[in-house]
């Protein structure tokens, strides 16, 4: 089967770290199909941070290609926007032979979904979780995630909160939307001695947090978490992600550059980052609201306990054997799981926190479950079809 795949991220060879998971994405379904990736970018303004991203040269050049299209900021002139994005893709993705439509995000990529319609092929949407919720925040962008969403013949989630935030939202919905966690390649992420060390002095232990600088993730909360309970010296953060160009990420990194126990790595890419899971003795996802929380689930399957926020995606991936859970945005709680897992590291075993992750998220068991979806979607776009 011809498998076209559509995200607007894509791992660049400036900028490794964006989007891998779509990456991994794309190497699974090309185990059983042919597989074309197409990446819509917007075409950014001369001299801005986004220049360097829109025209990174892509890792793999075979199968994957970028068009680009105008944006505006602020949500300006949006269906113009919305209505060039949309010509652009149904004119990339009818180039080349296609029997079904991956589409990955909502906003922006499935906004061109209704377009697609006219291609006569099966869509799936794959939702994300920042995607959903970054739509419902403008009211710009509400009619365009409804008609996008009932659009597909089929729609996946991330996670089991984030399906009952959309459920709420679209109850019709029900009968067509499934979790479709994301996968992770047990054979790799696997407990085992780092080949790294994480430098500061011995004796010190190494908290890690793989997150990009940004509200959502809540690394502001972390920081003052640490800070709290006096973990400098005993401990060193780690923090490894992108840094969007931003009042919030400005303040945060400053504060992280004055503490000599809180260490910035640039991003790093998604075949080097199981090495810092192993050198790390905890890690922490933080977040203030997740749609599912793959760094997490990676740090798990290498056999590291971790403490993370009930942020909607993390929930479903925690278990009493892996760690601590605390509310999302709670300086007291985080602090006080830190300190818990500090005193009682030795109470989790790597062997076992591996094993009870693994069997949930192997990259075996989700492919085999993406099959199943992509076979529901034919189907339902059969069904749809009859009924015209």
């Amino acid at each position: 089967m011809h498998v076209t795949q559509i995200s607007h991220l894509y791992p660049g060879l400036k900028n490794p770290a964006r989007g891998s998971f779509i990456e991994v994405q794309r190497e699974g379904i090309a185990e059983k199909h042919r597989v074309r990736t197409i990446i819509p970018t917007v075409y950014p303004l001369p001299f801005t941070s986004k220049w360097s991203l829109a025209f990174d040269p892509l890792r793999e050049k075979t199968g994957v290609e970028r068009f680009y299209y105008v944006s505006f900021p602020r949500s300006l002139f949006f269906r113009i926007k919305v209505r060039g994005l949309a010509r652009k893709m149904v004119r990339a993705v009818s180039r080349q032979k296609t029997d079904l439509i991956h589409i990955n995000w909502l906003q922006p990529d499935g906004f061109a979904l209704p377009a697609l319609r006219a291609l006569s092929v099966p869509i799936l949407l794959h939702v994300h979780g920042s995607d959903w919720y970054k739509t419902m925040l403008n009211p710009k962008h509400h009619n365009c995630a409804e008609v996008g969403l009932f659009a597909a013949d089929r729609i996946v989630v991330v996670g089991s909160q984030l399906k009952r935030d959309i459920l709420e939202k679209f109850p019709a919905l029900s009968g067509r939307i499934s979790v479709l966690h994301n996968p992770v390649d047990t054979g790799y992420f696997c407990p085992g001695p780092a080949r790294l060390q994480l430098k500061p002095e011995e004796g010190t232990r190494h908290l890690l947090c793989v997150a990009n600088i940004s509200k959502e993730k809540g690394v502001h909360v972390l920081l003052d978490a640490f800070h709290k309970r006096n973990m400098e010296g005993k401990w060193h953060l780690h923090l490894i992600g992108n840094v969007p160009v931003s009042s919030y990420s400005a303040a945060v990194v400053s504060r992280i550059r004055k503490s000599e126990f809180c260490t910035l790595h640039k991003p790093v890419p998604h075949a080097d980052i199981r090495e810092y899971y192993r050198a790390a003795d905890l890690v922490v996802q933080p977040s203030l609201r997740e749609g599912f929380g793959l760094a997490l689930a990676e740090a798990l399957c290498c056999g590291v306990p971790a403490v993370a926020t009930k942020s909607g995606g993390p929930e479903d991936i925690m278990r009493p054997e892996c760690g601590k859970m605390v509310e999302a945005g709670s300086v007291n709680e985080l602090s006080a799981a830190l300190d818990f897992m500090s005193r009682n590291l030795k109470d989790y075993k790597p062997e076992t926190i591996a094993e009870s992750t693994a069997n949930r998220f192997a990259k075996e068991k989700i492919y085999a479950q993406l099959e199943l979806e992509y076979q529901e979607t034919i189907w339902e776009f059969q069904r749809r079809i009859s009924r015209t």
